[in-house]
């Protein structure tokens, strides 16, 4: 039999699992409960219970008695579905989303304590929507980076991702009060942004102040990560970014920088958040925190557990942790060895060869960054698989730190660009007596272009 909710079958309303789910507990029971015999204190509850507001939504035009029950008691349900959406930083998400929007000032925002939490109102409703996706994927970047390297997906646990997500909105909130007061101070005053930022910083405990130190310095790493990735793709308007160690963006383009590669709303952040540091030094003297002490503390920031930790490369045995590379994190090397990072691990004096090496980055960028990613993925696929390896040095399924990583490009990049020329038809020239070691290869485009001096007898004799 089915079931109908309003005027519409349940079938149709596979959008609203928690009235799906009552439903199926009235078929369990072999007995025909109409939705609106329910009571309304339940369908309350059951629209408190929703995960979204799109769900929300569905559930009020579908059905009579849910649009009753929703317009008698909006604020209670709209608060109960936001925190869903966002968690307990309810109050901090929505000072977010007020700072974002133009204000007169940052003092006319309420302070997180003093935040209405009844009065949200659709357009804030959406805003937070999309920055608790934000925030959840930096959470994914952020676990994969320092807690298990081995899960593209966030391990954290509900404490560690309250403390994450607690100190991204405080950050970011930040941002938005430094940005405010560089348009109306000038860049001129660090010394107002300084005593600003130390105020920031005043109103939380010594623990939350590591914690946002710690996000501050994650967010700023994927920003130079990125920066790093698309300089070498000869698509960056900002050459100097990478060498930044601030943050020069709100965290949701952060994350769409990362995803997909690019670099972009590269804004007044940078200047606004300079004096960041020497407030957070000054909060640290402060507040008596020796070095030593703040370092341990900085490390051991909204992290209880770190898998891993002790993990040893697979070919020199030397332990590295969190920073060995394996299939999870392939994606994520691209930013520490771009790829002129990669033609540097040619041998001899190829990497200075203007024309092999632009015919080898040729191969591997694309004018969409993802697929130049997915290119570098398949290449690194391909370099584990070139040779045999009785010895078990190289396999797929093993973590290697970086040094052992760029052993292996050193070893086998050079041969295996050789034989994609083949695979690919691309004609090889005639050997150079020099090999590789040649010097005239580097300054005269005509001989590099003329003749092959990556895989000749002279380097064949040299490997072997």
């Amino acid at each position: 039999m089915q079931h109908r909710v309003g005027c519409i079958c349940i079938n149709c309303l596979a959008v609203v699992p928690s009235l799906l789910y009552f439903s199926q507990i009235a078929t369990d029971m072999s007995t025909d409960v109409a939705f609106h015999d329910l009571g309304h204190d339940l369908i309350d509850y059951i629209l408190s219970l929703l995960s979204d507001f799109k769900t929300l939504s569905a559930a009020i035009l579908t059905s009579s008695t849910s649009y009753n029950v929703f317009q008698a008691h909006p604020k209670s349900i709209v608060r109960a579905i936001a925190h869903n959406v966002v968690g307990p930083d309810l109050r901090l998400a929505i000072r977010v989303v007020y700072l974002d929007e133009d204000y007169s000032s940052p003092e006319d925002v309420p302070s997180e304590a003093d935040i209405d939490v009844d009065d949200i109102s659709r357009s804030v409703a959406e805003d937070l929507v999309s920055n608790a996706a934000a925030v959840q994927g930096l959470e994914d970047l952020f676990s994969l980076r320092y807690k298990d390297r081995m899960s593209s997906t966030s391990t954290l646990s509900p404490v560690e991702s309250l403390r994450f997500h607690r100190a991204v909105y405080r950050v970011w909130s930040w941002l938005r009060i430094a940005e405010y007061y560089l348009d109306e101070k000038g860049e001129e005053e660090f010394e107002f942004f300084r005593e600003e930022a130390q105020r920031y910083l005043s109103g939380y405990t010594i623990d939350e102040v590591f914690e946002m130190q710690k996000a501050r310095a994650f967010l700023g790493e994927t920003v130079q990560w990125t920066c790093h990735v698309y300089t070498t793709l000869g698509y960056c308007r900002y050459p100097n970014c990478e060498g930044r160690n601030v943050l020069m963006q709100v965290p949701p383009d952060i994350l769409v920088g990362y995803r997909q590669r690019i670099v972009y709303n590269l804004s007044e952040v940078f200047d606004a958040d300079v004096e960041w540091t020497p407030a957070y030094i000054n909060t640290l003297n402060t507040r008596r925190v020796d070095q030593a002490d703040a370092m341990t503390r900085f490390d051991k920031a909204i992290l209880d557990e770190v898998t891993g930790k002790q993990d040893a490369c697979h070919r020199c045995q030397t332990v590295h942790g969190l920073n060995l590379w394996g299939r999870s994190t392939w994606p994520l090397l691209e930013g520490c060895l771009n790829l002129r990072g990669v033609c540097n691990q040619l041998p001899g004096n190829l990497p200075q060869n203007v024309a092999e090496t632009r015919m080898l980055l040729q191969h591997i960028r694309n004018t969409d960054p993802l697929q130049t990613m997915r290119n570098y993925v398949n290449m690194l696929e391909e370099l584990f698989d070139f040779e045999a390896d009785p010895q078990g040095v190289w396999s797929k399924d093993e973590w290697y730190c970086l040094d052992c990583m760029c052993h292996l490009f050193k070893q086998r990049l050079w041969k295996w660009w050789l034989a994609k020329k083949r695979q690919l038809n691309i004609p090889v020239n005639e050997d150079c007596w020099y090999g590789y070691n040649c010097r005239t290869q580097t300054h005269r485009h005509a001989h590099a272009s003329r003749l092959n001096v990556s895989m000749c007898a002279t380097n064949i004799s040299q490997m072997c």
